[in-house]
């Protein structure tokens, strides 16, 4: 590297101290200068086409995360299968109309809250030994517990997976 350096010092050092001929060094030094000029114009001109390249290769992968999470959300919404999406903390992040229906409740009204308060009280327990399990193993695993309201009381088998989400973070994605 050292050696790279040097030589670097000695050829600038030679191109400011100008020819060691008798003729003027002006027009060398303007040939000289036009001649990097340009090769810097076609070299800034190669990197700004490759930028540009890159940039429609970005476009078009962003066209197609577009469309794939487009895909997701609508077999997310359609599915008949309640789903739910939950955080290290039991909170729903994400909820289809069957799941929300599920639980007696516009969507809207169930994100943000804590899936265990729409089960049977003597079911959280198991419920919360349930997503330990599930943050342990990451794996799939199953529960049964009953989702209650004021009427009446549903046995529901809830089969998940944790993960993580298009963010990196931490989930479970449930299905009743």
């Amino acid at each position: 590297m050292r050696r790279l350096l040097k030589m670097a010092e000695e050829k600038l050092s030679d191109r400011s101290a100008g020819p060691a001929s008798g003729r003027a060094p002006g027009i060398q030094a303007v040939q000289t200068s036009r001649r990097e000029a340009n090769r810097l114009v076609h070299e800034l001109r190669v990197h700004q086409s490759a930028l540009e390249m890159q940039n429609e290769e970005l476009r078009c992968a962003q066209v197609e995360a577009e469309e794939s999470r487009r895909n997701y959300r609508e077999l997310y919404e359609t599915v008949p299968v309640a789903c739910y999406t939950l955080d290290a903390r039991g909170t729903v992040l994400d909820v289809n109309q069957d799941g929300a229906t599920l639980l007696h409740s516009a969507p809207r009204h169930v994100l943000g809250r804590r899936l265990s308060i729409f089960l049977c009280e003597s079911d959280r327990a198991i419920f919360t030994g349930f997503l330990r399990k599930v943050w342990k193993s990451l794996g799939q695993e199953f529960c049964t517990v009953r989702l209650a309201d004021d009427e009446t009381m549903v046995l529901a088998l809830i089969g998940s997976k944790g993960g993580l989400n298009e963010r990196k973070m931490p989930v479970v994605r449930l299905a009743v």
